[in-house]
């Protein structure tokens, strides 16, 4: 192994020990710090020669352990606390209509008092069919009855009548799918944020 190489493992194993480190942090955050640090070195080893591994580690030791920096740095950070209800959200907006009744409206009312989502995803979340997959109970067979009127030697007068959804072909197979899939965007998108958080 050259020592060019091993000074890249050096470097990449500090950033990702970093990285870990620095997970009560939103990844957008994360990713700034470690940027950031990863940069610092680079202008630190612009006074070394590339194959000084004694000069790298001397000024990874200036920065310190990367645990104790990022403790450092999540002291420094104002991070905001999670709400435990948060994992709950996302399955009530998709499925609380369905499963509890006011499952939805419950979900609906913690997503805006929670500080996870910005307020575009929370109006994405409240406003994409509103009652999540219970849309989709909407979609019924269509029937159709009839009647005939009408005595002996007079003219019988049949009436019919369509009950149900009646879509026609292909707009009622594009329903379903956005009825299905609407929720469902909703449901990944406010499951992202909230394990991810969000970049800036």
């Amino acid at each position: 192994m050259t020592d060019q190489t091993e000074a890249r493992l050096l470097i990449k194993d500090y950033l990702g020990r970093l990285s870990v480190a620095l997970q009560p942090l939103p990844l957008g955050r994360r990713r700034e710090i470690v940027n950031d640090i990863a940069a610092h070195i680079r202008e630190g080893r612009d006074d070394l020669a590339n194959a000084d591994l004694v000069g790298l580690q001397d000024l990874l030791d200036r920065l310190g352990d990367p645990e104790d920096l990022a403790l450092d740095i999540i002291a420094s950070e104002v991070v905001s606390p999670k709400n435990s209800s948060d994992a709950f959200v996302p399955w009530l907006i998709l499925l609380g209509a369905i499963v509890f009744g006011v499952g939805w409206l419950i979900g609906v009312l913690l997503l805006w008092k929670s500080k996870t989502w910005r307020i575009k995803d929370k109006i994405f979340g409240t406003l994409v069919l509103p009652g999540g997959l219970w849309a989709i109970l909407l979609i019924r067979p269509s029937t159709r009855a009839c009647s005939s009127s009408g005595g002996y030697g007079q003219i019988t007068v049949t009436h019919c009548t369509t009950s149900g959804l009646v879509v026609s072909a292909p707009w009622n197979v594009l329903l379903v799918v956005f009825l299905i899939g609407a929720p469902l965007l909703a449901f990944l998108r406010l499951t992202w944020v909230r394990i991810r958080g969000y970049r800036n």
